[in-house]
């Protein structure tokens, strides 16, 4: 940023600076409202109280909080393999159904060429 835009208080430049503090506070860009502002502020507020708070609560607490998380994890984990297994089966039924339905396809086409024969036949005699 120049001086001059220092020193006028340019809006394009003090916007900029907005930007950057907020990409840095909160990891994304500048808020496109005041109550978004204020929602990103008190959200980030509230997970310092909260890491405030338990590190007050001792070695301890964190550990625990730890252990909490590292549970949860593994429960996601176990059900993400759990969809993964059956995306995998969902994915064999519906080979299956596609292989069926060629099937059915390649059969109603006999019996229609067999109709057709029988037909020609017919008219022939």
């Amino acid at each position: 940023m120049s001086a001059r835009e220092r020193e006028t208080g340019d809006k394009s430049a003090n916007g900029d600076i907005l930007n950057r503090a907020f990409a840095s506070l909160f990891g994304g860009g500048a808020p496109r409202n005041p109550a978004q502002a204020f929602d990103m502020a008190l959200a980030a507020f509230r997970n310092l109280e909260r890491d405030v708070t338990l590190l007050r609560r001792g070695p301890k607490a964190i550990a625990q909080e730890l252990l909490e998380k590292d549970r949860a994890i593994a429960e996601l984990e176990g059900r993400l393999g759990l969809l993964a297994e059956a995306v995998a089966e969902l994915e064999n039924l519906n080979k299956s159904l596609d292989s069926a339905a060629s099937q059915a396809r390649a059969r109603a086409d006999e019996l229609d060429a067999a109709q057709r024969n029988d037909l020609l036949e017919a008219q022939e005699a």
